[in-house]
């Protein structure tokens, strides 16, 4: 999943919040069912390593992983609305945030 977000993003991907030169809203591969699915990927890649490995510790960390991607996906959702507007906010209404038909 984060992987086909990344590659959905033709290189826009980066680690800084902020938009890039030549940046368009993307709706399409992962997109079309979630905003953020770069980050449900990695929640996903994150707690499944945890019980893989059966960690408590890994699992604990997998736990205090998802607010701080909530809180960053609630600043990152700022920006796209300043750039595209109404587009966005059309995408918006067609998409969840982070979890298919939930969030």
């Amino acid at each position: 999943m984060q992987a086909a977000a990344m590659r959905a993003l033709h290189g826009l991907h980066t680690s800084r919040l902020g938009v890039q030169p030549g940046h368009h809203l993307v709706t399409s591969g992962p997109y079309r069912f979630v905003r953020h699915s770069g980050y449900l990927g990695a929640i996903l890649c994150h707690t499944g390593m945890s019980l893989t490995f059966s960690s408590p510790i890994a699992i604990g960390l997998s736990i205090l992983f998802i607010p701080v991607l909530i809180w960053r996906i609630g600043r990152e959702e700022e920006m796209p609305l300043t750039e595209f507007g109404e587009e966005y906010r059309a995408y918006m209404l067609k998409t969840r945030r982070l979890i298919p038909l939930i969030y």
